[in-house]
């Protein structure tokens, strides 16, 4: 029920069909940045995040799913990133669900909910998002179910490309609230 709360909040209010505009420029960016860009990992990244942050601020409930769930889809279908260790993306997929959940849930939650500042929200959300899936990672990997080119990956990359997603989302973000 609290998170349910938390997902459900936004900075302002969206009509019906602007939060469904949203929904699907957020969705296109979260699927297809990984088939057009593939490389370098940190822009793809920072793309998303920018992404998933931006859903943080505009989007409510269910209407997340997509932002949060698409990324990694895109880069399992795609095979670009981690080239023939693609496959073993099949092991994190739920952990990195789960770690864009928590990034958008501890933004919202900061930010929205607490009211802290837009920076110390995302830091801790980068943070949590970031030692989240490195512990899985390393977990996977201490039990050999995945090689050592995932921890790297799923790392310290992962919390440059959130800090940096979340820079962009904050400009974007701004630009549109002047302009709208």
């Amino acid at each position: 029920m609290y998170s349910y709360k938390t997902f459900s909040l936004n900075e302002y209010q969206l009509s019906y069909k602007q939060e469904l505009i949203e929904l699907f420029i957020y969705s296109l960016l979260s699927f297809f940045i990984p088939f057009i860009l593939s490389h370098p990992q940190l822009l793809v990244g920072t793309i998303v995040n920018s992404a998933l942050v931006l859903a943080a601020l505009n989007l409510r409930g269910i209407r997340l799913l997509p932002v949060i769930m698409l990324p990694s889809l895109a880069v399992l279908s795609s095979g670009l990133i981690f080239g023939q260790f693609t496959y073993y993306l099949l092991y994190l997929i739920p952990a990195i669900w789960l770690r864009n959940s928590l990034l958008v849930w501890s933004f919202k939650h900061f930010k929205l909910e607490k009211g802290l500042n837009y920076g110390f929200s995302l830091v801790i959300g980068a943070i949590l998002k970031s030692l989240f899936l490195f512990a899985v990672a390393y977990l996977l990997y201490f039990l050999h179910i995945i090689p050592v080119i995932f921890l790297a990956a799923m790392g310290l990359i992962q919390l440059t490309t959130a800090l940096s997603g979340g820079i962009v989302a904050f400009v974007v973000h701004k630009a549109k609230k002047q302009l709208f």
